[in-house]
């Protein structure tokens, strides 16, 4: 039952994310505000306000492929895939996830040590939780 609670909950949250990053590739500017690190001495990593189009579809891209492994590791759909793929697939996501929670230690995740930027105090109080929160619903449908 937790894990089946889990699984929406995980699959909606990785679909809806996928649709944002859809709508910043297309143009679109919701909360596409501080989404990318800023840099020692408040340099940008990117142009103001510029979100890459072709990265940003292969993240959506990513997302959905992330969310289809769940379905399929539980047994929601079936895919004529070799069993090793859905095994290391959703593992490599729950890793992928709490990776990005605890950070590379400088720009984001909880242990950055860069903190004066939109980006920070959003990547604090939001993303990295929230990448946390996955990594946890994730481990629940792997285990559960």
């Amino acid at each position: 039952m937790l894990a089946t609670i889990a699984l929406i909950i995980l699959v909606s949250i990785l679909l809806f994310i996928s649709i944002l990053h859809i709508y910043w590739a297309f143009g679109g500017k919701w909360a596409s505000q501080d989404v990318f690190p800023v840099l020692e001495g408040n340099r940008q990593l990117l142009k103001a306000g510029y979100i890459p189009t072709i990265p940003t579809l292969i993240v959506a891209a990513l997302l959905v492929v992330a969310a289809g492994l769940f379905l399929w590791y539980a047994g929601v759909i079936a895919l004529a895939l070799p069993e090793w793929i859905r095994s290391v697939g959703v593992w490599t996501v729950t890793g992928v996830f709490a990776a990005r929670a605890i950070g590379e230690f400088r720009y984001v995740g909880f242990f950055k040590t860069v903190y004066n930027s939109g980006f920070a105090r959003l990547d604090t109080r939001f993303f990295s939780p929230l990448c946390l929160f996955i990594a946890i619903l994730a481990l629940i449908v792997v285990i559960g």
